[in-house]
């Protein structure tokens, strides 16, 4: 073996072939990294969409339970009407127990054909006082319900009639 090829043989043995090998131990790890970060991505994607989904279900619960609980107060004042005043006396001091059940539902209002409010809970700030007027027949919600629109209507935040000057 001559000098030259010694020299090369050491070179590649102390050099060469551990840097190869450093190399090699180095992509693999990227490699490695790499997939797991996409395996850690589709199970994050995965967790979230499932989240999203069990709440989206939750809400859309929430919101038919409501809209139940409405149509059966709806279907329960006609019948009490018709019974007579201690009926809807029965069927109100009913509904101030059951609203507690119903977390979405922060107060109920009942009104007439004409829009003068029969029976409401109140707020937690304004308790009912059922010696006051009350009309909603100028409200849209109200407009829209009463021609025959027979399905859930959604308004912004509703703003009482807090003067004589009209609306606030």
């Amino acid at each position: 073996m001559t000098r030259y090829q010694a020299i090369r043989t050491r070179i590649f043995g102390t050099y060469l072939l551990p840097t190869v090998v450093s190399l090699a131990t180095i992509a693999l790890s990227a490699f490695i990294i790499n997939y797991e970060t996409q395996e850690d991505q589709v199970i994050a994607y995965s967790v979230v969409q499932n989240t999203a989904t069990v709440v989206a279900t939750q809400i859309e619960s929430s919101l038919d339970q409501t809209t139940s609980l409405l149509n059966a107060l709806a279907n329960r004042y006609v019948q009490a009407e018709r019974n007579g005043k201690q009926a809807i006396k029965d069927l109100t001091d009913a509904i101030d127990k059951e609203l507690q059940y119903y977390p979405l539902v922060v107060r109920v209002g009942i009104s007439n054909v004409d829009g003068d409010v029969i029976y409401t809970t109140g707020s937690q700030q304004t308790p009912a006082d059922y010696n006051r007027k009350i009309t909603i027949n100028d409200r849209d919600y109200f407009k829209f319900l009463k021609y025959n629109h027979q399905k859930t209507y959604l308004e912004g935040p509703i703003c009482r009639d807090t003067t004589a000057n009209g609306p606030c």
